[in-house]
């Protein structure tokens, strides 16, 4: 029964620390400070402020250029591949996930979104991605921008639109020229584009 009482007590305590630093570290979020910086593709962080790399910034306007220019994640990746560009993780070969990551991130037109991920509970420290489940902070011309706000607004609208994407009112179809079909069958009760899945190991059983 004492150890019980003992655990239960260091439980308490543990909970009330990772209480604490949660809130400092909201309130240094608030205050627009960098928090849990992860490196930024384009970016090093000096002193927690974002400093441009020149060379990796002309790769970054180069993706969000060619993605404007009608060129889907995949075609960019193989286009940086053939170029020898080295990946932001340091790899020969680009990836399509890769891309998209970049073309997402509000960092490149100079804001900063902290609070994407939260941690579950101080015992397991799982983190999850944000969905709403705990505050995010957005910090507006935070640092020195890559992408002009307008032109990142522009690829996010192209993002969204991607599936039977349209420019200048027309439909161009198949952009991402990945797969034969990408962006051409859509579901007729929700009017999603349907998307291509592998499924490998145990998870084929699953599946009639």
């Amino acid at each position: 029964m004492l150890l019980t009482t003992l655990s239960a007590v260091a439980q308490q305590e543990s909970e009330n620390i990772s209480e604490h630093v949660k809130l400092g570290l909201q309130m240094k979020m608030n205050r627009g400070e960098l928090i849990g910086f992860n490196r930024c593709y384009g970016y090093r962080n000096e002193n927690d402020k974002l400093v441009i790399v020149d060379e990796e910034a002309e790769v970054v306007k180069f993706i969000f250029d060619k993605y404007c220019d009608g060129h889907g994640a995949n075609g960019i990746a193989k286009m940086l591949t053939e170029q020898e560009i080295k990946s932001p993780k340091g790899n020969n070969k680009w990836n399509d996930s890769t891309i998209r990551g970049i073309l997402r991130n509000e960092k490149y037109k100079g804001d900063v979104l902290q609070g994407k991920t939260y941690t579950a509970d101080p015992l397991s420290h799982k983190r999850y991605k944000n969905l709403g489940e705990a505050d995010q902070f957005y910090v507006s011309e935070h640092h020195e921008p890559i992408i002009s706000p307008e032109k990142f607004d522009m690829v996010q609208e192209i993002l969204k639109e991607r599936c039977g994407a349209r420019v200048n009112g027309r439909r161009i179809g198949n952009v991402g020229r990945k797969f034969a079909f990408s962006s051409r069958i859509r579901c007729g009760f929700c009017g999603n584009c349907f998307t291509r899945r592998t499924v490998v190991g145990k998870d084929r059983e699953k599946i009639p």
